[in-house]
């Protein structure tokens, strides 16, 4: 027997409309095609589905629970296909974003906005890496999209340019540093050196080792297995400095100033760049490329908040 959706349709429009004409108006077909293929869906199953009369039509006991199994039939199979068109727009789904710090820059907060508004249906997944590791995570399709301090040239991906952001200083409110325009490279030769081992932390390591071999000044840099939040608490206590991207940095602490580095050169930059793999095959990811190239034009560095 040939049972196809077709034949469900007919079924459940005659038995909502009680009516093969009307069904068949409904459908935008004959009303002998439709009464002909239900006569010889019912011959093929053996069975008689509806009650015929002048006055229309009427399930039979047998025709009205084949007609509730042929609904939820229908729906599930419109479901599967707003699911499978909704997955290749890429508005459901899931997206994992690799990102080099545990405090988001500024920047990003738009485009996290206006995509979870966009797309209410893909599930955001953020995982918090060093630069390495996040790498590593996208040669494996942990995460489909790493956000990252400094350029990528590897072959097989691809990488945008998003935003630069200045490096600044966090020190106490009563640290001479604080009390500095700015802070030069060599101010910090005496100084204790906050950094993580999390995020960016192994790029300003490469940064500030960097400079330290260029004026031959030697910096006391303490590693921590602890993230920008911790180190800014043990800024506070007088413990030491560190080294943040200004759109990492947040009002509100009033025990800490923040204070633009600069070297011979001037302002000392960072440029955040996001990389994914060429060959994807996540609609998700598709939008949000998408998205960020429109934000990407709109982005600019955020500025160092007043203290």
């Amino acid at each position: 027997m040939d049972t196809g959706l077709r034949h469900l349709r007919h079924l459940v429009a005659a038995e909502q409309h009680g009516s093969f004409r009307r069904a068949a108006e409904a459908l935008n077909i004959r009303q002998s095609s439709l009464s002909r293929a239900i006569k010889q869906f019912e011959d093929g199953l053996g069975v008689t589905l509806f009650v015929r009369s002048t006055g229309g039509v009427r399930p039979t006991p047998a025709g009205s629970q084949f007609i509730e199994t042929a609904k939820r039939l229908l729906a599930d199979f419109e479901a599967s296909v707003s699911t499978a068109r909704a997955l290749g727009r890429g508005s459901i789904g899931r997206l994992a974003l690799g990102l080099g710090a545990s405090r988001v820059s500024l920047a990003l907060h738009g485009l996290l906005r206006d995509y979870a508004h966009e797309f209410p249906d893909v599930t955001i997944q953020l995982v918090v890496k060093s630069r390495l590791a996040l790498l590593s995570d996208l040669d494996v399709g942990r995460v489909d999209l790493a956000i990252v301090g400094g350029s990528i040239t590897r072959r097989d991906y691809e990488s945008l340019s998003l935003w630069p952001e200045r490096i600044v200083i966090a020190a106490p409110q009563d640290h001479p540093i604080a009390q500095k325009p700015f802070v030069l490279w060599k101010d910090l030769a005496d100084e204790a050196l906050l950094m993580s081992c999390h995020g960016f932390g192994p790029e300003l390591k490469k940064m500030m080792t960097a400079n330290a071999t260029e004026t031959g000044s030697c910096l006391r840099m303490e590693e921590h297995a602890a993230d920008d939040e911790a180190l800014l608490s043990l800024v506070a206590a007088g413990r030491g400095l560190v080294l943040l991207s200004s759109g990492a940095v947040r009002k509100g602490n009033p025990d800490l100033a923040y204070l633009e580095l600069r070297d011979t050169m001037g302002t000392n930059w960072i440029t955040f760049y996001a990389c994914w793999k060429k060959e994807h095959n996540n609609p998700a990811l598709a939008s949000f490329l998408g998205m960020l190239r429109a934000h990407r034009s709109m982005v600019s560095s955020v500025p160092v908040p007043d203290t």
